[in-house]
């Protein structure tokens, strides 16, 4: 038995039976028939296809990040250098430190605390 799609038959073989085949159908067995027939796919047709669809997850289902920008989320990149920012619990103890003197360094705002920390 060989298919030649351009003539839309199976030669030498007695149960298929193509009707004006077109893109996109499927071929399927045909009990009432006895044949293999070409049609059109229907989502019912296809055993549990309906039914896996059905259970798909929803926008409401999923919450708001489903149905926000994804401008409004942090890049690869912008979360690779957070991973590797230094954070406030591993900076040490503050240590207040005036200059000799109690001078306040020039080109320092009066008023300003300069504050080193002990790591």
């Amino acid at each position: 038995m060989t298919f030649n799609p351009s003539a839309g038959s199976f030669s030498g073989s007695s149960d298929v039976g193509l009707n004006s085949p077109s893109d996109n159908q499927l071929i399927g067995y045909n009990a009432g028939t006895g044949k293999w027939t070409n049609r059109n796919p229907a989502i019912a047709a296809i055993t549990g296809l309906q039914t896996s669809l059905d259970l798909k997850a929803t926008a409401a289902s999923l919450g708001t990040a489903a149905t926000t920008n994804a401008a409004d989320y942090a890049t690869a990149a912008q979360g690779a250098a957070a991973d590797t920012a230094v954070q406030p619990n591993e900076l040490g103890s503050p240590v207040l430190a005036l200059p000799a003197g109690n001078a306040v360094p020039a080109g320092t705002a009066s008023g300003t605390i300069i504050v080193r920390y002990i790591v």
